[in-house]
Protein backbone atom coordinates (compact mmCIF):
# COMPACT_ATOMS: atom_id res chain seq x y z
CA UNK A 1 0.00 0.00 0.00
CA UNK A 2 2.67 2.30 0.83
CA UNK A 3 4.57 1.67 -2.16
CA UNK A 4 1.33 1.97 -4.50
CA UNK A 5 0.54 5.64 -3.37
CA UNK A 6 4.65 6.35 -3.50
CA UNK A 7 4.35 5.58 -6.61
CA UNK A 8 0.82 7.70 -7.34
CA UNK A 9 2.49 10.33 -6.04
CA UNK A 10 5.76 10.54 -8.50
CA UNK A 11 3.60 9.79 -11.17
CA UNK A 12 1.56 13.08 -10.30
CA UNK A 13 4.24 15.00 -9.88
CA UNK A 14 5.58 14.17 -12.85
CA UNK A 15 2.40 14.77 -14.86
CA UNK A 16 2.06 18.42 -13.15
CA UNK A 17 5.93 18.74 -14.16
CA UNK A 18 4.37 18.04 -17.32
CA UNK A 19 1.23 19.69 -17.85
CA UNK A 20 3.08 22.74 -16.68
CA UNK A 21 6.08 22.98 -18.83
CA UNK A 22 3.13 22.63 -21.67
CA UNK A 23 1.59 25.62 -20.35
CA UNK A 24 4.87 27.64 -20.89
CA UNK A 25 5.71 26.38 -23.90
CA UNK A 26 1.73 27.49 -25.21
CA UNK A 27 2.36 30.52 -23.56
CA UNK A 28 5.41 31.36 -25.32
CA UNK A 29 4.02 30.00 -28.49
CA UNK A 30 1.40 32.79 -28.06
CA UNK A 31 3.96 35.51 -26.85
CA UNK A 32 6.03 34.61 -30.04
CA UNK A 33 2.92 34.66 -32.60
CA UNK A 34 1.48 38.55 -31.03
CA UNK A 35 5.35 39.73 -31.44
CA UNK A 36 5.82 38.51 -35.43
CA UNK A 37 1.91 39.98 -35.81
CA UNK A 38 3.15 43.23 -34.33
CA UNK A 39 6.45 43.21 -36.43
CA UNK A 40 4.52 42.35 -39.58
CA UNK A 41 1.93 44.86 -39.11
CA UNK A 42 4.78 47.84 -38.56
CA UNK A 43 6.81 46.49 -41.73
CA UNK A 44 3.68 46.54 -43.85
CA UNK A 45 2.53 50.18 -42.56
CA UNK A 46 6.38 51.70 -42.91
CA UNK A 47 6.68 50.16 -46.60
CA UNK A 48 3.32 51.23 -47.68
CA UNK A 49 3.66 54.95 -46.29
CA UNK A 50 7.29 55.33 -48.10
CA UNK A 51 5.73 53.76 -51.11
CA UNK A 52 3.13 56.72 -51.53
CA UNK A 53 5.93 59.11 -50.86
CA UNK A 54 5.95 61.95 -54.55
CA UNK A 55 8.95 64.25 -55.36
CA UNK A 56 7.88 67.03 -57.17
CA UNK A 57 9.48 70.53 -56.64
CA UNK A 58 9.70 73.13 -59.88
CA UNK A 59 9.17 76.49 -61.13
CA UNK A 60 5.59 77.25 -62.80
CA UNK A 61 7.17 76.05 -66.42
CA UNK A 62 6.58 79.10 -68.93
CA UNK A 63 8.15 82.43 -70.43
CA UNK A 64 7.55 85.26 -67.86
CA UNK A 65 8.31 88.89 -69.50
CA UNK A 66 10.67 91.47 -67.24
CA UNK A 67 9.14 94.52 -65.51
CA UNK A 68 11.11 97.33 -65.74
CA UNK A 69 12.42 98.48 -62.17
CA UNK A 70 11.13 102.04 -61.33
CA UNK A 71 14.73 103.25 -61.35
CA UNK A 72 15.21 102.26 -65.31
CA UNK A 73 15.29 104.47 -68.49
CA UNK A 74 12.62 104.55 -71.20
CA UNK A 75 15.31 102.54 -73.61
CA UNK A 76 15.43 99.63 -71.68
CA UNK A 77 13.87 96.55 -73.12
CA UNK A 78 13.69 93.51 -70.52
CA UNK A 79 13.90 90.09 -71.83
CA UNK A 80 12.19 86.99 -71.31
CA UNK A 81 12.44 84.52 -68.46
CA UNK A 82 12.19 81.02 -69.08
CA UNK A 83 11.41 78.51 -66.62
CA UNK A 84 11.08 74.78 -66.33
CA UNK A 85 11.83 72.60 -63.89
CA UNK A 86 13.99 73.72 -61.24
CA UNK A 87 15.95 76.20 -64.36
CA UNK A 88 15.50 79.37 -65.08
CA UNK A 89 17.31 81.57 -67.48
CA UNK A 90 16.61 84.93 -69.32
CA UNK A 91 16.97 85.97 -72.61
CA UNK A 92 18.58 89.06 -74.15
CA UNK A 93 17.67 92.23 -72.06
CA UNK A 94 19.18 95.70 -73.27
CA UNK A 95 20.51 97.82 -71.23
CA UNK A 96 21.56 101.83 -71.68
CA UNK A 97 21.67 103.53 -68.36
CA UNK A 98 23.27 102.74 -65.19
CA UNK A 99 20.71 101.85 -62.73
CA UNK A 100 18.32 100.03 -65.13
CA UNK A 101 16.76 96.87 -64.24
CA UNK A 102 13.86 94.09 -64.73
CA UNK A 103 12.54 91.87 -62.51
CA UNK A 104 10.82 88.29 -63.35
CA UNK A 105 8.01 87.31 -61.05
CA UNK A 106 8.49 83.07 -60.71
CA UNK A 107 6.29 80.95 -58.48
CA UNK A 108 8.35 77.27 -57.28
CA UNK A 109 6.25 75.13 -56.13
CA UNK A 110 6.39 71.85 -54.50
CA UNK A 111 3.19 69.88 -55.01
CA UNK A 112 4.98 66.57 -53.56
CA UNK A 113 4.44 65.00 -50.06
CA UNK A 114 7.88 65.38 -49.13
CA UNK A 115 9.46 68.70 -47.51
CA UNK A 116 11.91 70.16 -49.63
CA UNK A 117 15.26 72.22 -48.31
CA UNK A 118 17.63 74.01 -50.88
CA UNK A 119 20.89 72.74 -50.85
CA UNK A 120 22.56 74.23 -54.04
CA UNK A 121 22.39 77.38 -55.94
CA UNK A 122 24.08 77.14 -59.33
CA UNK A 123 24.46 79.96 -61.09
CA UNK A 124 24.57 79.92 -65.36
CA UNK A 125 27.10 82.17 -67.30
CA UNK A 126 25.56 84.33 -69.83
CA UNK A 127 27.45 83.92 -73.57
CA UNK A 128 30.99 84.99 -73.01
CA UNK A 129 30.97 87.21 -70.19
CA UNK A 130 33.22 86.55 -66.96
CA UNK A 131 31.07 86.11 -64.29
CA UNK A 132 31.63 86.24 -60.51
CA UNK A 133 29.07 83.94 -58.49
CA UNK A 134 28.21 83.50 -54.50
CA UNK A 135 25.41 81.50 -54.35
CA UNK A 136 22.29 83.16 -55.82
CA UNK A 137 24.33 86.47 -56.74
CA UNK A 138 25.81 86.80 -59.55
CA UNK A 139 27.98 89.57 -61.47
CA UNK A 140 28.99 89.39 -64.93
CA UNK A 141 30.69 92.55 -66.00
CA UNK A 142 28.40 95.36 -65.37
CA UNK A 143 25.34 93.50 -64.72
CA UNK A 144 24.27 91.69 -62.02
CA UNK A 145 21.33 88.53 -61.31
CA UNK A 146 19.86 87.78 -58.13
CA UNK A 147 17.09 85.10 -57.07
CA UNK A 148 15.73 86.58 -54.37
CA UNK A 149 12.48 86.49 -51.89
CA UNK A 150 11.63 90.32 -53.42
CA UNK A 151 11.65 92.15 -56.35
CA UNK A 152 14.42 94.35 -55.46
CA UNK A 153 16.68 91.19 -54.91
CA UNK A 154 17.38 92.49 -51.18
CA UNK A 155 16.54 89.17 -49.67
CA UNK A 156 18.64 86.74 -51.75
CA UNK A 157 17.91 83.05 -51.82
CA UNK A 158 19.82 81.05 -50.20
CA UNK A 159 20.73 77.71 -49.14
CA UNK A 160 18.39 75.39 -46.71
CA UNK A 161 14.98 77.49 -47.54
CA UNK A 162 12.99 75.09 -46.88
CA UNK A 163 10.12 74.24 -48.83
CA UNK A 164 7.25 72.75 -47.52
CA UNK A 165 5.41 69.98 -49.13
CA UNK A 166 2.11 70.91 -50.92
CA UNK A 167 3.21 74.65 -50.91
CA UNK A 168 4.43 77.18 -53.03
CA UNK A 169 6.59 80.66 -53.25
CA UNK A 170 7.11 83.77 -54.97
CA UNK A 171 10.61 83.83 -56.28
CA UNK A 172 11.85 87.14 -57.85
CA UNK A 173 15.07 87.00 -60.65
CA UNK A 174 16.47 90.43 -60.83
CA UNK A 175 18.90 91.56 -63.51
CA UNK A 176 20.61 95.26 -62.48
CA UNK A 177 22.75 97.22 -64.56
CA UNK A 178 25.72 99.03 -63.23
CA UNK A 179 27.97 100.05 -65.51
CA UNK A 180 28.51 103.44 -67.65
CA UNK A 181 25.55 105.17 -70.31
CA UNK A 182 25.70 103.73 -73.15
CA UNK A 183 23.95 102.96 -76.35
CA UNK A 184 23.15 99.24 -75.86
CA UNK A 185 24.89 96.55 -73.43
CA UNK A 186 23.50 93.05 -73.28
CA UNK A 187 23.85 89.46 -72.05
CA UNK A 188 21.89 86.55 -72.80
CA UNK A 189 21.61 83.15 -71.19
CA UNK A 190 22.57 83.80 -67.64
CA UNK A 191 20.28 82.22 -65.04
CA UNK A 192 20.13 79.81 -61.98
CA UNK A 193 19.76 76.59 -61.22
CA UNK A 194 18.29 75.27 -57.74
CA UNK A 195 18.72 71.92 -56.32
CA UNK A 196 16.56 70.97 -53.57
CA UNK A 197 16.99 67.43 -50.97
CA UNK A 198 14.41 65.98 -49.17
CA UNK A 199 14.10 68.07 -45.62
Amino acid sequence: MQVSKLLWVKTNLKNKKLYIILVLLCITILILSVIFTIISTKTYIKHKKSSSQLWNISFVSGNYPGIKLSSSSENLVCGIATANFTNVTVSKSNFTTTGDGCVYELTLQNTGTIDASLAIISAQTPNESKCTTKGSNMVCDSITYKIAKDKLGNKLLDNNSVLPSGESMKVYLTVMYNGANTENTSQSGAGFNLIYVEE
